[in-house]
């Protein structure tokens, strides 16, 4: 004879098992999760940027912003102008720049900014360098006037 008990508790137990079981989250929705919660930060954290330098071109607008704040000097005039080199080269896409300028700027807060002069068209480019020697990645706007 069957025990009347042991078909509530089976029953029972599966009943509470299927109540906290927790469905396996695909892969996709946890990437997805990751990305925003990542970009939600970002924004946050670019909120207080100040903007150091906007270099606009016929079709494309270059705006230099940083949040560094106190930012220790370790690099000499020299060492950002070969910084700046290097990078302007590398992000422009061109190495027929000359160099042109290079001034230490205190506002917003302290930087370097670096000018460079295309050989062929003599459009002005732009470099902004930190004093510990970061260099300030531009956000580029296509397309855009104003």
């Amino acid at each position: 004879m069957k025990d009347p008990g042991e078909g509530r508790s089976g029953n029972r137990a599966s009943h509470i098992q299927g109540r906290f079981v927790v469905g396996v989250i695909p892969n996709e929705v946890i990437i997805i999760v990751i990305r925003s919660l990542l970009l939600q930060l970002c924004l946050i954290c670019s909120g207080n940027a100040a903007e150091l330098l906007r270099d606009k071109h016929a079709d494309t607008t270059y705006i230099f912003k940083s949040d560094a704040k106190n930012v220790t000097a370790k690099i000499s005039r020299k060492e950002a102008i070969l910084k700046a080199d290097d990078w302007a080269t590398g992000f422009y896409g061109d190495a027929l720049f000359h160099f042109v300028a290079c001034q230490f700027e205190t506002k917003p807060i302290p930087h370097w900014v670096v000018t460079f002069q295309d050989a062929d068209t003599d459009q002005q480019y732009y470099a902004v360098i930190l004093p510990d020697g970061r260099v300030v990645m531009p956000s580029v706007e296509r397309g855009l006037r104003s």
